[in-house]
């Protein structure tokens, strides 16, 4: 078992580190050019389930965020043979 004064050593050499960090705040640079992309956000397999895809655009920084995209048309092919439509969820 530590002594009583080894203890205190620790304890006040953690607390010395844990006060002394140097910090340097790191300002990231702006983007010059903004590209609203399609994000596409799923996972198929083939179970037996309802499958679910999510379609947004990315958005800057400065914009609250991105709704889900609405009225597309979502078709998967399979082996270049079946092709799978979904169907849009409210």
């Amino acid at each position: 078992m530590p002594s009583k004064g080894n203890v205190i050593k620790l304890l006040t050499i953690s607390i010395c580190l844990l006060f002394n960090r140097c910090i340097e705040p790191v300002e990231p640079q702006a983007i010059v050019e903004f590209e609203n992309i399609l994000v596409i956000d799923a996972t198929i397999t083939d179970e037996l389930k309802q499958q679910k895809i999510v379609l947004s655009r990315t958005f800057s920084f400065e914009d609250e965020g991105s709704g889900p995209e609405t009225n597309a048309q979502v078709t998967v092919v399979e082996d270049g043979q079946n092709e799978i439509t979904f169907q849009e969820a409210s």
